[in-house]
């Protein structure tokens, strides 16, 4: 088994980093890029800090929930939220489904799940797809987002996409057994979708 240990993003002191997208978009892509390859968990360093990152062994680190002890009170950073995309949509006992790029598909042979983010660039057709093909996963694409599809042990499917980019993307999420939507997904966010054939 592979897991990934004490993940943190670091900065100092924290309470100039109240509230900050920056620091979930960092997390979001660690994950997806971790638990693309291979990886079986993803375990975060501190989930809570204090105003100043800490305590830490060192280096002062962001958290998904910052305390104030001296005003009793504790935010909820963004990071909280985007982690919560992973534990709430991936349960243990996931497999993750194979993530691939390519180049002007129009189809897809045999029986799988398929994303695809389509992008007008020099006039050809950048797409996602995920399929249920065996093999290691590829890298994750470079074109703006980044997506991870799992097989659920209750037998949904979870799509989790992550828009990189400063604009709004369209994505087509499809299942041939099913069919498709299509979904506009906001600039930097992230956006989880669940589904049972």
């Amino acid at each position: 088994m592979i897991m990934y240990t004490e993940s943190s993003i670091n900065f100092a002191p924290m309470s100039k980093y109240l509230g900050p997208w920056m620091v979930a978009a960092l997390y979001s892509h660690n994950i997806i890029e971790n638990l693309s390859h291979w990886t079986q968990s993803y375990m975060d360093w501190n989930l809570a800090v204090d105003l100043e990152g800490g305590p830490s062994l060192g280096l002062d680190v962001a958290g998904a929930i910052v305390v104030n002890s001296t005003a009793g009170e504790f935010y909820k950073q963004p990071v909280f939220y985007a982690i919560g995309h992973f534990s709430k949509f991936i349960p243990p006992g996931s497999r993750i489904v194979q993530v691939e790029t390519g180049q002007n598909q129009t189809s897809r042979a045999g029986v799988g799940l398929s994303l695809m983010r389509m992008v007008q660039e020099e006039n050809e057709e950048l797409f996602l797809s995920a399929t249920a093909s065996p093999g290691p996963p590829s890298p994750t694409p470079s074109i703006g987002s980044s997506c991870l599809a799992t097989a659920n042990p209750d037998g949904s499917y979870s799509v989790i996409v992550h828009n990189l980019s400063n604009e709004t993307t369209t994505v087509k999420i499809e299942d041939p057994r099913l069919g498709y939507i299509n979904v506009d997904i906001d600039a930097f966010s992230v956006n989880s979708f669940i589904y049972w054939l």
